[in-house]
């Protein structure tokens, strides 16, 4: 196959390894990142895209391929507020996959959140529910919402009530089986495999897929 794809999102956790198991993966001849400063790779299947992301209509001709990735994802806390937080997880994501369906890319892959739904009482939960509920409506021959619990693995921001939650739930991850096992802690690692495995499937329709099925 000589696949191309794109990353947003490609400097985060699970960007960046998406990122790296897509460039040794020989279906993929091309990989495009749009990022805001460049990354410290080089490779000659890849294609970095400094753009700026406030400034969608300057790189919507860039939105081509076969296979969107969008692996952004921010807190309030480090966005500054619900309005900043929206803009990145919501906004910016939205419109990043309309320009995707309008240059007829068939298939979008996203990480999302355990808990995601339009009609959540908790902000967070809200905004990445709304997100899918949006994107669902996008015609792309397949959409995939990935719906991690807690993430493992180490990031390059600080983040240290979530390295505390990480070392707690590497130690009890044995007790979430049966109905608690969509709360597992997953490595992003793991998640970033399951997305390029979504990519091969070859479905139509629109998949959420939780911890349980993002191991398997």
């Amino acid at each position: 196959m000589n696949k191309s794809a794109i990353i947003i999102g490609a400097s985060g956790l699970i960007g960046s390894q998406l990122l790296h198991l897509l460039l040794d993966n020989s279906d993929y001849a091309s990989i495009s990142i749009l990022v805001r400063k460049p990354l410290a790779i080089v490779h000659p299947k890849l294609k970095v895209q400094v753009v700026d992301f406030n400034q969608p209509l300057s790189f919507q001709s860039l939105i081509v391929g076969d296979e969107l990735f969008i692996c952004v994802g921010s807190t309030i806390k480090k966005a500054g507020s619900q309005a900043a937080f929206k803009a990145i997880d919501y906004e910016m994501p939205l419109q990043i996959a309309r320009f995707a369906s309008q240059n007829n890319m068939q298939r979008l892959l996203l990480v999302s959140a355990l808990g995601a739904d339009a009609h959540s009482r908790i902000f967070y939960s809200r905004i990445k529910g709304e997100l899918e509920q949006a994107l669902e409506k996008l015609p792309f021959k397949a959409v995939y919402f990935m719906q991690p619990s807690l993430l493992l693995g180490n990031r390059t921001e600080n983040r240290p009530l979530e390295k505390i939650s990480q070392f707690i739930m590497t130690h009890l991850n044995f007790l979430f089986a049966g109905p608690l096992y969509d709360y597992k802690a997953i490595p992003a690692y793991q998640v970033a495999k399951a997305m390029i495995r979504a990519a091969q499937l070859g479905q139509t329709g629109v998949f959420k897929w939780k911890s349980y099925e993002l191991f398997k």
